[in-house]
């Protein structure tokens, strides 16, 4: 499989993809006018504790709060010296108002942007992550990626990681990049993990509220970071400076990688260059072919997504239980790779086709699990229900694909469907009706969209014509070229210009 990184920068935005064979899998998107706040550590104040919710509202700036649950809250004491420890006199179950009081200043760190009307949410359990580990210092433990599944290896890296941590108060978390790593890249990693938390702590000390404490990686070293590994066979940029950067980065953390760095000629689009645009506005879309004739409806809403799966245009076999579960694996395989391609978080629930028996049931139960592992999003699933349902649930840190780059309809308000052209025609008569008074022995010039003033001139004559006889109202229609399907005005002959 040709696994590479796709690095395309320009002067508003930078863009970066994994690509696999020629097919998008996942892509980063970071526009120099908004930059990500995920991740990012923040001194801020409590502004508002609501105990109906258990949780608390503070501050990441002077107009900005983000929300913290309850459960993301870990209290701090000052211990001797400088450094903050937990305290574990308060119990983390206790009322919110017994561990968290306005006014108070907290550490805390982004986990989810603002979506719609939602606040950014934060929590105050810091994580600071490294090619090979994550810095827990709410937590003292060693633990190791779930991913990581050899016995053997999981112990040798928590063996090395506690010895390498020493007499640190932080815990660590391996990450699966780790695996087969020598001991003196771990102590690296501790060493420069606990510098930047120590100068965190010192920041949080000497800065004012609202401060920007950290930021991580900006997003092309963040992917190389987090995702670059020996299966990569190219990174390829477009951009003398980004290629500076990403050198320079994979020199001191990725030498391996040193050769499969290239740079395209100056004037190349990148991403037109392999087919990515065209990739790009097809995940826009809600429908979504399958080889087969098959397909997908994905329908996003800030509540939850749903997946429709059709058999469409596949024949199939003679046999209908076999084209329905061909039909679900074939869904099963190619919705994991949407949802990290749109970067889709939240409640996922799929429609597949119904089956019957228990071990088609598990057939597709099984090729879903293998598509989610492939996904570094924490991710879960549900049974098939009796209605042929499966719920998936995917954290969700950044927007969406969709949220990224549309934006809801002008026309529509973002409901994705505008009135018929019939529905607007009786509007418009609906309205000339309602003020016949004031049109009375008058003429009423109605201003709409040619479509609109088309469909009445060819098809609504007899109800012009009951207007003027029977209300003395005398209609006449014009069209106005700045005006959508849904607008239209009424003025009175003297009002005309």
């Amino acid at each position: 499989m040709k696994k590479e990184i796709l690095i395309n920068s320009s002067l508003v935005e930078c863009r970066v993809a994994l690509v696999e064979d020629g097919l998008l899998q996942e892509v980063l998107i970071e526009s120099s006018h908004a930059e990500t706040m995920v991740g990012n550590i923040y001194k801020g104040t409590v502004q508002r504790v609501v105990k109906g919710l258990q949780s608390a509202f503070v501050s990441i700036s002077d107009s900005e709060n983000a929300f913290l649950p309850g459960s993301d809250f870990r209290t701090r004491t000052a211990a001797a010296g400088s450094t903050e420890v937990l305290d574990e006199d308060i119990e983390q179950s206790a009322d919110i108002e017994q561990r968290i009081r306005p006014g108070q200043e907290l550490l805390f760190q982004v986990t989810k942007e603002p979506i719609g009307n939602k606040a950014a949410r934060v929590t105050t359990k810091i994580t600071l992550a490294s090619r090979y580990l994550v810095m827990t210092p709410s937590s003292a433990s060693i633990r190791v990626s779930v991913k990581i599944e050899d016995e053997i290896e999981r112990q040798r890296l928590k063996d090395l990681v506690t010895a390498c941590k020493g007499n640190t108060s932080s815990g660590f978390i391996a990450r699966t990049s780790a695996v087969g790593v020598s001991p003196e890249d771990l102590q690296r990693d501790v060493g420069e993990l606990t510098v930047r938390w120590q100068e965190i702590q010192m920041r949080f000390r000497s800065e004012s509220t609202g401060t920007l404490l950290h930021r991580d990686l900006p997003a092309p070293l963040r992917v190389l970071r987090d995702i670059v590994s020996s299966d990569v066979t190219g990174i390829t940029v477009d951009d003398d400076q980004t290629q500076s950067e990403v050198q320079d980065f994979i020199a001191a953390f990725l030498p391996s990688q040193l050769g499969n760095l290239t740079k395209v000629p100056p004037g190349q689009n990148l991403f037109d260059r392999y087919g990515l645009e065209e990739q790009l506005k097809a995940a826009l879309k809600s429908k979504v072919s399958l080889k087969s004739g098959a397909y997908l409806v994905i329908e996003q809403t800030e509540a939850m997504t749903t997946i429709d799966v059709n058999t469409g245009s596949y024949l199939g076999t003679i046999n209908l239980a076999e084209t329905v579960l061909e039909t679900n694996l074939e869904a099963a395989t190619a919705i994991p790779r949407q949802l990290r391609m749109r970067n889709i978080g939240g409640i996922i629930v799929v429609d597949f086709i119904d089956m019957e028996t228990d071990e088609d049931k598990q057939a597709l139960l099984d090729c879903l699990s293998a598509g989610l592992l492939k996904d570094r999003a924490p991710t879960r699933h549900s049974n098939v229900s009796t209605l042929g349902l499966v719920e998936i649930a995917r954290r969700r840190s950044g927007k969406s694909l969709q949220m990224l780059l549309s934006q809801p309809c002008s026309h529509c308000y973002g409901v994705g469907i505008v009135d018929s052209i019939d529905a607007l025609a009786a509007a418009v008569f609906r309205e000339v009706y309602r003020r016949r008074l004031e049109f009375k022995n008058l003429t009423c010039q109605v201003l709409a969209a040619q479509e609109l003033v088309d469909r009445i001139y060819c098809d609504y004559q007899s109800e012009v014509l009951d207007l003027s006889s029977d209300h003395a109202v005398t209609m006449k229609l014009k069209v106005h070229e700045n005006f959508s399907m849904g607008d239209f005005r009424l003025l009175q002959q003297t009002e005309v210009q």
